[in-house]
């Protein structure tokens, strides 16, 4: 008996050792993680800081898109991002069904979470663009005209939509694995974009479509490859779900991996907006 009672409490030693080193592996990864998204604050901060004419100019991305590619969730996901949102999710942008697209540019205004505390510092303007016609009816023509200024009384939220600095290409990994014309199109798409000056980052939404990390490997290489840019993102929006209501929102856990990139994304895009500054004072100098 007195055998059995010790094999016992062994046993339960043991039990409450590795117990206590799995809340310890799990509290280490909660606080990297933490301590990588705060690195990623502060690298954001001093890019802002280093982009000339910030204070009355604040850097403006542009985000292209088809219909029902994850454009507008993508760009819910950022404000929240940008914010340090936690909680229910907050739709700054909404998806409208196909028979009501919106035709005009949705400018959204973000102020950057501050990494040390305290009121946010800096500004980033989000420019949700009207969607692409589809693939099959798509022109080079098309993508430049959602590049272009939208004036005053044309644009919804008033003022007069910025000159984009940097564009965002956003679209469905399951839709660009399935869809051939698509994939022939990325290469006329990102052209119109060289021609224009514009530096951009490609964005594939949906991840969770797709079947595994290899899948995910395969189409981020493909679109990098068509695309001739290494700047390739394959990332899982914030999204509301379908029972979510006004009177109970339903809360949204933060993902480390969706904000890590989405983080990632907007630095890149940072560095993106300082050349072209660079290069506009270069050529109003010259």
């Amino acid at each position: 008996m007195s055998v059995f009672l010790q094999s016992r409490g062994l046993l339960l030693r043991l039990l409450g050792t590795s117990l206590t080193g799995i809340l310890t592996f799990i509290a280490c990864k909660r606080l990297n993680d933490q301590n990588a998204l705060h690195a990623q604050y502060l690298e954001i901060q001093n890019a802002l800081s280093s982009i000339p004419n910030i204070s009355q100019n604040p850097p403006t991305i542009f985000l292209l898109g088809f219909h029902d590619h994850g454009k507008s969730s993508l760009v819910n996901t950022m404000c929240r991002v940008l914010y340090g949102e936690e909680g229910p999710l907050i739709l700054r942008a909404e998806t409208a069904p196909h028979c009501l697209l919106s035709t005009t540019s949705r400018h959204k205004r973000v102020s950057v979470r501050n990494p040390f505390g305290g009121n946010p510092e800096n500004i980033i303007s989000l420019v949700d663009t009207p969607p692409l016609p589809a693939a099959d009816k798509l022109l080079k023509s098309d993508v430049k005209t959602l590049l272009k200024v939208v004036p005053e009384n044309q644009n919804p939220g008033g003022g007069m939509c910025p000159v984009p600095e940097c564009v965002v290409l956003v679209l469905g990994s399951k839709d660009v694995m399935l869809g051939k014309l698509l994939m022939k199109k990325l290469p006329e798409i990102v052209s119109v974009l060289r021609e224009e000056g514009l530096q951009f980052v490609v964005v594939l939404t949906h991840k969770r479509a797709l079947k595994n990390r290899k899948e995910a490997e395969f189409l981020q290489n493909e679109v990098a490859r068509r695309a001739r840019s290494d700047c390739v993102y394959v990332v899982e929006n914030y999204t509301a779900s379908a029972n979510t209501n006004n009177r109970r929102p339903v809360s949204v856990k933060n993902d480390f991996d969706t904000h890590n990139k989405i983080l990632a994304i907007i630095r890149q895009c940072l560095e993106f907006v300082a050349t072209y500054r660079s290069t506009t004072l270069t050529s109003k100098g010259a």
